[in-house]
Protein backbone atom coordinates (compact mmCIF):
# COMPACT_ATOMS: atom_id res chain seq x y z
CA UNK A 1 0.00 0.00 0.00
CA UNK A 2 2.68 2.25 -0.88
CA UNK A 3 1.66 6.08 -1.36
CA UNK A 4 3.02 8.95 -1.85
CA UNK A 5 0.87 12.50 -1.60
CA UNK A 6 2.44 16.06 -2.75
CA UNK A 7 1.16 19.37 -2.00
CA UNK A 8 2.52 22.39 -3.58
CA UNK A 9 2.04 25.77 -4.83
CA UNK A 10 3.27 24.79 -8.31
CA UNK A 11 0.36 25.44 -10.83
CA UNK A 12 -1.60 22.31 -12.24
CA UNK A 13 -0.66 23.33 -15.79
CA UNK A 14 3.25 22.98 -14.78
CA UNK A 15 2.49 19.59 -13.81
CA UNK A 16 3.73 16.87 -16.62
CA UNK A 17 0.71 15.17 -18.38
CA UNK A 18 2.56 11.82 -17.14
CA UNK A 19 3.75 12.92 -13.71
CA UNK A 20 1.72 10.11 -11.74
CA UNK A 21 2.85 7.61 -13.70
CA UNK A 22 6.50 8.46 -13.64
CA UNK A 23 6.26 9.28 -9.59
CA UNK A 24 4.06 5.78 -9.51
CA UNK A 25 7.52 4.44 -11.29
CA UNK A 26 9.82 5.48 -8.47
CA UNK A 27 7.54 4.67 -5.80
CA UNK A 28 7.23 1.05 -6.61
CA UNK A 29 11.29 1.26 -7.64
CA UNK A 30 11.79 2.83 -4.04
CA UNK A 31 10.05 0.40 -2.22
CA UNK A 32 10.28 -2.65 -4.10
CA UNK A 33 6.13 -3.23 -3.70
CA UNK A 34 3.94 -4.01 -6.86
CA UNK A 35 2.71 -1.29 -8.98
CA UNK A 36 -0.79 -2.19 -8.87
CA UNK A 37 -0.90 -1.62 -4.97
CA UNK A 38 1.13 2.25 -5.34
CA UNK A 39 -0.76 5.10 -5.33
CA UNK A 40 0.03 8.70 -5.84
CA UNK A 41 -2.21 11.84 -5.11
CA UNK A 42 -1.04 15.49 -6.35
CA UNK A 43 -2.49 18.33 -5.25
CA UNK A 44 -1.38 21.53 -6.96
CA UNK A 45 -2.07 24.87 -6.46
CA UNK A 46 -2.34 25.04 -3.24
CA UNK A 47 -1.49 28.58 -1.10
CA UNK A 48 1.54 27.40 0.49
CA UNK A 49 4.28 29.06 1.62
CA UNK A 50 8.06 27.95 2.95
CA UNK A 51 8.94 30.36 6.06
CA UNK A 52 8.44 34.02 3.91
CA UNK A 53 8.95 32.13 0.36
CA UNK A 54 6.16 31.97 -2.48
CA UNK A 55 9.08 30.26 -4.21
CA UNK A 56 7.63 26.55 -5.56
CA UNK A 57 7.64 24.46 -2.91
CA UNK A 58 6.06 21.43 -1.33
CA UNK A 59 4.72 18.63 1.23
CA UNK A 60 5.12 15.53 0.69
CA UNK A 61 3.97 12.40 2.73
CA UNK A 62 5.13 8.79 1.77
CA UNK A 63 3.39 5.66 3.60
CA UNK A 64 4.39 2.60 3.00
CA UNK A 65 4.11 -0.94 6.05
CA UNK A 66 7.44 -1.58 6.00
CA UNK A 67 10.59 -0.51 3.95
CA UNK A 68 10.81 2.82 5.81
CA UNK A 69 14.02 3.34 8.50
CA UNK A 70 16.30 6.23 9.29
CA UNK A 71 19.03 4.76 6.32
CA UNK A 72 15.94 4.12 3.84
CA UNK A 73 14.61 7.80 4.11
CA UNK A 74 17.60 9.19 3.38
CA UNK A 75 18.05 7.58 0.35
CA UNK A 76 14.22 8.45 -0.22
CA UNK A 77 14.20 11.99 0.24
CA UNK A 78 17.43 12.28 -2.15
CA UNK A 79 15.92 10.69 -5.15
CA UNK A 80 12.14 12.32 -4.41
CA UNK A 81 13.78 15.64 -3.82
CA UNK A 82 16.30 15.51 -6.92
CA UNK A 83 12.60 14.08 -8.72
CA UNK A 84 11.11 17.54 -7.76
CA UNK A 85 13.57 19.67 -8.69
CA UNK A 86 14.24 18.53 -12.10
CA UNK A 87 10.37 17.94 -12.70
CA UNK A 88 8.67 20.99 -11.06
CA UNK A 89 11.44 22.95 -9.99
CA UNK A 90 10.78 22.73 -6.35
CA UNK A 91 14.41 22.79 -4.32
CA UNK A 92 14.95 20.93 -1.87
CA UNK A 93 15.20 23.16 0.89
CA UNK A 94 12.05 24.10 0.20
CA UNK A 95 10.78 20.42 1.22
CA UNK A 96 9.40 18.61 3.32
CA UNK A 97 8.54 14.38 3.44
CA UNK A 98 7.13 13.18 6.47
CA UNK A 99 7.57 9.10 6.70
CA UNK A 100 4.21 7.34 7.94
CA UNK A 101 4.87 3.39 8.44
CA UNK A 102 1.64 2.19 9.64
CA UNK A 103 1.10 -0.88 11.39
CA UNK A 104 -0.53 -3.17 8.71
CA UNK A 105 -3.42 -3.50 10.83
CA UNK A 106 -4.00 0.25 10.27
CA UNK A 107 -4.19 -0.33 6.21
CA UNK A 108 -7.67 -1.63 4.80
CA UNK A 109 -7.58 -2.95 1.02
CA UNK A 110 -10.51 -4.46 -0.80
CA UNK A 111 -12.57 -5.91 1.79
CA UNK A 112 -13.64 -8.94 -0.62
CA UNK A 113 -9.82 -9.88 -0.65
Amino acid sequence: MPFLRLITNVPKSKIPPNFNEHMTEILQSLLNKPKEYCSVQIIPEQILTFGKSHEACALVVLMSVGRLGTMENKVYSEILMTELANSLGILPHLTYITFVDPKPSDICFDIYD
